[in-house]
């Protein structure tokens, strides 16, 4: 199986969809976990937080595949239409999300896939030429908790909650209301060793722990 970033790569510049044929799709590996995890769990419900697109990198479209549905949430502008052409059964939202509901500025690059919130963000990605800056945009943010509470379907359980919002997840995590919407699993990014960050020490406070990692994700579990 080909890496993730390697297929992307090849996928995109040279036409080459049918890479995406194989029975994977994130980049680390992270959908072959989370496949494990729920072992034969033919429906649940996910959250997916910076979707980015309805395959590529995907870390729920292998469970979509096996019968699963949820929320995607992705600003990128035009996502929300191929979301719902390539991925019928979930209900897909063109938003951005945060902590507070506040007008934000968002960089885009060549590279869609590195689009983000962060000034932190954005000028690792410029400073390392990773993908050439196109323009930025001014979006309004919207709280988690306002988006579930609104999208959410009634006595739905969340069974997995991932987030991949370059820089912003921490953000999206404090948006949250956890005494109504507790996911069983999380899977998150996080770049850093992880429990040195804000991240585990927050999602730790929340009776969450580390189960399982690959290099820049992280996948924690609900104590119970």
């Amino acid at each position: 199986m080909l890496p993730g970033k390697l297929k992307y790569i090849l996928a995109s510049s040279f036409k080459l969809d049918f890479l995406y044929s194989s029975p994977y799709y994130s980049q680390e590996g992270e959908d072959i976990i989370l496949g494990n995890i729920f072992d034969v769990k033919k429906s649940g419900f996910y959250i997916d937080v910076g979707a980015y697109h309805p395959y590529k990198f995907s870390n729920t479209y292998l469970l979509y595949k096996r019968g699963w549905r949820g929320i995607n949430i992705e600003p990128r502008p035009g996502s929300k239409a191929l979301f719902s052409k390539l991925r019928p059964r979930d209900i897909n939202i063109e938003a951005a999300i945060a902590n507070t509901n506040k007008d934000t500025i968002y960089y885009m690059f060549d590279e869609s896939a590195l689009n983000t919130f962060s000034r932190y963000h954005f000028k690792a990605v410029t400073s390392s030429n990773q993908s050439r800056y196109k323009h930025s945009l001014r979006i309004k943010t919207k709280k988690l908790k306002d988006i579930l509470k609104s999208k959410l379907p009634k006595n739905t359980t969340i069974d997995l909650l991932n987030i991949d919002a370059e820089g912003s997840e921490l953000e999206i995590l404090k948006s949250n209301d956890w005494s109504l919407y507790s996911p069983k699993i999380i899977c998150i990014e996080i770049l850093n060793t992880p429990k040195t960050t804000k991240i585990y020490a927050y999602l730790k406070r929340l009776g969450y722990k580390l189960i399982a990692q690959t290099l820049n994700t992280k996948i924690f579990e609900k104590n119970t």
